[in-house]
């Protein structure tokens, strides 16, 4: 008989959003069927004044819906997201694959080791990892992502190692040319994110962990094979009150150009007050482009409030600076300006035994 098990993926510390259904570990093999179930949707309205203009518009940064089947050792994923047909705004939303995969998990003998294998349109192994410790994904995306520096899937194979909570290792080959192109060069991508569990004391009240992650890739972009490889670190603190992050992410060639340097640099903190509401702040800066001396610069404050279940809504404003040549900092107004929005992320799924 067939039971519904509705969850809940928004967690109730520090406003919490699960920025991707996908675990932070693979799970050990389920002894029965299940198919998981789960949508997202992350809506927007925006007041925007920039370059002595002023303006209100609304956005979808994400609509989204998953199904992840499992059974025994085998376990696949199919996940679609609505996007834009081209970067245009005026273009009507189209719906395309984010996740295609199939793998299984290997046995190893203990329980305390993992292995999981996977092969199709995987995740990004660092967008994967950062966002499992970042709770902010309904309000900003993580520099690399953000920036269009590291897509979120791309096709390729994938394994991903996982000792108890301490070690997670995730290794992927992939095209390297995204989720929205097939591969143009004929060279492969070689990537690999290692998260390790530096601490856990207590705080607040709760257990706080704190992780450090790491991330390097070797790649091509484009026809031309143009240098497009990576280096990023990350450092998380984790806890029911209270979310802390830093993240580096150095760009060796990128936008098919492979002359192209830059370094991104973002920290955010989230709290919770009360189980239901409190406060987040975020800080981008960006120096990239033929001057490195030019930088953008994006700071972000607000509140949050956990409506009901899988929904909460975000109050916040940014601001936004900009050197004469540097480069845009992937959203917010694109010159020196503000933004104050209102946003509102739904988070929810169900398993189907």
């Amino acid at each position: 008989m067939r039971r519904f098990l509705i969850v809940a993926l928004l967690t109730s510390g520090a406003g919490r959003v699960a920025a991707d259904p996908a675990p932070s570990a693979p799970p050990a093999p389920p002894p029965e069927r299940v198919l998981a179930l789960s949508a997202q949707l992350f809506a927007r309205a925006d007041h925007t004044r920039a370059g002595g203009q002023s303006g209100f518009g609304f956005a979808i940064d994400r609509a989204e819906l998953g199904a992840a089947p499992t059974w025994r050792n085998a376990e696949a994923e199919l996940r679609l997201e609505a996007l834009r047909a081209t970067a245009a705004d005026d273009e009507p939303f189209a719906v395309g694959l984010k996740r295609a995969w199939g793998g299984a998990h290997v046995p190893l003998g203990c329980d305390c080791f993992r292995l999981a294998a996977r092969l199709g349109l995987v995740a990004d192994p660092w967008i994967e990892s950062i966002e499992a410790a970042y709770p902010l994904r309904a309000i900003a995306a993580t520099s690399a992502e953000r920036l269009g520096w590291i897509d979120p899937s791309d096709l390729g194979a994938a394994a991903r190692f996982v000792w108890t909570d301490y070690v997670d290792l995730h290794v992927a080959v992939t095209s390297g040319e995204g989720h929205r192109h097939s591969d143009r060069n004929g060279e492969q991508d070689v990537a690999a994110a290692l998260t390790l569990r530096a601490a856990v004391f207590p705080l607040l009240g709760g257990d706080a962990s704190v992780r450090l992650h790491g991330f390097v890739r070797t790649g091509t972009l484009g026809p031309t094979g143009a240098r497009n490889h990576r280096l990023c670190t990350a450092v998380t603190l984790a806890s029911d009150r209270l979310s802390l992050g830093a993240e580096v992410v150095h760009a060796f060639g990128y936008a098919d150009h492979a002359d192209r340097t830059g370094v991104a640099v973002a920290g955010w903190a989230s709290a919770a007050v009360t189980s239901w509401l409190g406060p987040l702040a975020r800080i981008d800066r960006v120096a990239a482009g033929a001057d490195r001396d030019d930088v953008g610069l994006a700071i972000t404050g607000g509140v949050w409030a956990r409506l009901a279940g899988g929904v909460t809504a975000y109050a916040i404003a940014e601001r936004v600076t900009y050197g004469v040549d540097a480069v845009p900092l992937g959203a917010g107004p694109a010159e020196n300006g503000w933004r104050a929005s209102a946003v509102i992320a739904v988070d929810a799924g169900a398993d189907l035994r």
